[in-house]
């Protein structure tokens, strides 16, 4: 409801304007127009055409991949500057979940027939669920582990010739994950195979559904000195982002929280032929003690869909048999993991309001 959000925006308001607490010491949280010069928006994390390329060969060579999402800004960096937080509290994380992509074809009449493919990443699998499966044992869909020596290269059929085919190499870490989706299928009459060979059903992605969800939130533990919490969220230009995407604040043992609450929970993007897809979402935490201590932390995500255009072959078995896959027509999904750490020791700096306020 509009009221109740306005009315919400102006208790946090009220909560600032009474924030001053009696040691002299000051918690601030920022109105939406003063957050220390950042945006509710910044470009995606891009999937560098390394990673790209280690997917698609790991993919044909059936090699395992394994993109750590973990990175620290520095390599090794001193003992003294991590230890110090022990005990301080830093919660964060920044998700795309629940992909549904509608795939959609265009008869030479104009009439349209479509289907949705539904792809999760959970753990140590791959869940891949077609809305209309030509038999009912896949109607909850298919897991596919992506750990092990076994087969993740498979026909999932459609009703009336709107099968895909989905494959995946072994897959052992959180930093790039992926499938490659071929829109292709048997030539059936009246449910009987008439073709021994896999075609093209002309079938293309024009929607894009996801959920962003993120959360950030921190303390610092400094007895009776001062310190500083920052906690944002920032997502893609796309991807709403109309609340309170910002808290900060100066005062002894300060927090800051902030939660990524979208006003609709899903989002739907259109795609057009051809077009490559790219959204993202980035939770980011620094905390400072009162000596200079400084650890900040920063985890995003990206989600990429784009047509495969490359002229690679690869086999699938199925009812027994092998089959070549063409993938000239395929679309490459990759999801990117990015956990960022960096440790320093530099100067607190107090905005101008923070400093007339200690010294009156």
């Amino acid at each position: 409801m509009p009221g109740a959000k306005l009315s919400f925006r102006f208790a946090i308001h009220l909560l600032c304007a009474l924030s001053v607490v009696s040691s002299g010491y000051f918690s601030i949280c920022l109105a939406e127009s003063q957050n220390e010069g950042l945006e509710a928006h910044k470009a995606p994390p891009a999937i560098s055409d390394q990673r790209r390329e280690l997917f698609v060969q790991a993919l044909l060579s059936d090699t395992t991949l394994k993109v750590s999402a973990k990175e620290l800004v520095q390599d090794k960096p001193d003992k003294a500057l991590v230890d110090v937080w022990e005990g301080n509290e830093a919660e964060i994380d920044a998700s795309l979940a629940d992909i549904l992509m509608k795939f959609v074809r265009v008869a030479p009449d104009g009439t349209q027939r479509s289907f949705d493919l539904s792809v999760r990443f959970v753990g140590e699998n791959l869940y891949v669920r077609h809305s209309t499966p030509a038999a009912q044992i896949y109607a909850g869909g298919v897991r596919i582990g992506l750990k092990g020596k076994i087969p993740r290269k498979m026909l999932l059929q459609g009703f009336s010739t709107s099968g895909v085919v989905i494959a995946a190499p072994p897959m052992e870490d959180t930093g790039l994950r992926g499938t490659l989706i071929c829109p292709l299928d048997f030539i059936r009459e009246e449910g009987v195979i008439r073709s021994p060979f896999l075609v093209d059903t002309g079938f293309r992605v024009r929607s894009v559904q996801l959920r962003a969800a993120g959360h950030a939130q921190g303390r610092v533990l400094t007895g009776s000195q001062l310190g500083m919490a920052r906690a944002y969220l920032q997502t893609s230009s796309r991807v709403p982002n109309e609340g309170a995407f910002f808290d900060v604040s100066y005062t002894k043992d300060p927090y800051a929280s902030v939660s990524y609450l979208p006003d609709v929970e899903t989002q739907v993007f259109n795609i057009n032929e051809g077009e490559n897809f790219l959204e993202g979402i980035e939770a980011s935490l620094e905390l400072q003690t009162a000596a200079g201590f400084k650890r900040r932390i920063s985890i995003a995500e990206s989600l990429s869909i784009e047509p495969f255009t490359r002229d690679e072959r690869f086999t699938i078995t199925f009812l027994n048999q092998p089959f070549v896959v063409a993938t000239r027509n395929c679309v490459l999904l990759l999801q990117q993991r990015t956990e960022r750490y960096a440790y320093s020791k530099e100067e607190l700096k107090l905005p101008e309001r923070i400093k007339r306020g200690m010294k009156n």
